[in-house]
């Protein structure tokens, strides 16, 4: 949405995905998590402790991983002890990640890991203890950290190439191979049947995230997506909407997602539903902020609520609205009780001078 100016004498409209952007100060609150796709072992049944607060998500074949004040949550299938969280990751985490059977969590700077261990990748290394700022897990053989620029990797490779080894900014692992990025270029190797690991001209500069399938890989440029590797059921055919103003991207195993002025895409592989973004993910007031794929489901993360600090009524002192996505209404706060509802899902706010708006 472009930005545009709306007002009259002494009213501010908000409507739609507008929101006050000058002098009013915005925040979000509440992240909760949604999810859809493939449901066989309840992955995408969020429970209620995880309808608030979220911070981050990531999902695997069958469970799903969220962080929540620190803590990490959760649920699904869990044959190889996924979703049986440690002590150590219930407080102060700030990162998570899920591979297929496995799980990692980073706390002050140290990994942790656990679930399936057939190829060792539950066996954190000593230099992954400490002052690690980045994880991935691979789908199935091994996980990646981030340390001082260095990439770490274990479990059934401990390969990591000499360009990976320094000023690295970004890592992703997918089923068999990895990947890096070191000032701005994609850096790949592991398995490439698929020729995952050949990296395209155009993701050799100014790439500023990626991530990795079964066999397929994905950069960010200048907010385009960019895939390459296996294509046979379209995760490589990145849609035109995908091709601008895209802040993140995620891969399944055969599918992918990405986000753009808060909405979800998803294209690729659909049998389970993975690719069907409910409504809640592509328009609302309230912004999706991060998205996740699980190996057949997908994750979106968003706020319940959206804070709105304004000096509304002209009295030089700060106001504050709150727009509660349950019920899509603006609610008063302070010295603005009682607030009625306008037609289509609008509200009046009282307002002196013009105000910009900006689109989420």
């Amino acid at each position: 949405m472009k930005a545009q100016y709306i007002f009259t004498s002494r009213f501010l409209t908000l409507a739609g995905f507008c929101l006050a952007s000058l002098l009013a100060r915005n925040s979000y609150a509440g992240g909760q998590v949604l999810a859809w796709g493939y449901n066989s072992d309840g992955q995408s049944d969020v429970p209620a402790e995880a309808l608030s607060q979220v911070s981050a998500i990531a999902g695997g074949e069958g469970y799903t991983l969220v962080l929540k004040n620190g803590q990490v949550i959760a649920w699904g299938i869990n044959d190889y002890g996924q979703c049986d969280v440690p002590a150590e990751a219930l407080n102060n985490v700030s990162a998570i990640s899920a591979g297929r059977f496995h799980a990692m969590a980073l706390k002050d700077g140290q990994v942790i890991a656990w679930g399936y261990n057939n190829y060792g990748q539950g066996n954190v290394p000593a230099e992954a203890l400490s002052n690690v700022s980045a994880i991935a897990c691979g789908r199935l053989y091994h996980n990646l950290a981030l340390k001082n620029g260095k990439v770490i990797i274990w479990g059934a490779s401990d390969y990591v190439p000499d360009e990976a080894l320094s000023n690295v900014s970004a890592i992703a692992a997918g089923w068999d191979h990895s990947l890096a990025v070191k000032d701005g270029q994609v850096i790949a190797w592991g398995a490439n049947d698929y020729g995952q690991c050949n990296v395209p001209d155009e993701a050799l500069s100014n790439v500023s995230a990626i991530a990795a399938g079964w066999g397929f890989s994905m950069a960010l440029k200048d907010g385009k997506v960019i895939a390459w590797g296996y294509n046979n059921y379209g995760q490589g055919n990145v849609p035109d909407e995908a091709l601008n103003n895209v802040s993140a991207i995620a891969c399944g195993i055969y599918h992918s997602l990405a986000l753009k002025d808060g909405q979800v895409i998803a294209w690729g592989y659909n049998f389970n539903g993975q690719g069907d973004v409910p409504v809640q993910a592509q328009s609302s007031m309230i912004p999706v902020t991060a998205i996740a794929a699980g190996d057949w489901h997908s994750l979106a993360l968003k706020a319940k609520s959206l804070k709105v600090y304004n000096d509304f009524n002209g009295d030089s002192r700060s106001d504050l609205a709150i727009y509660n996505q349950a019920s899509g209404q603006w609610d008063g706060h302070e010295r603005h009780p009682g607030w009625g509802q306008l037609p289509a899902g609008t509200r009046r706010l009282r307002w002196r001078w013009p105000v910009r708006l900006r689109g989420l």
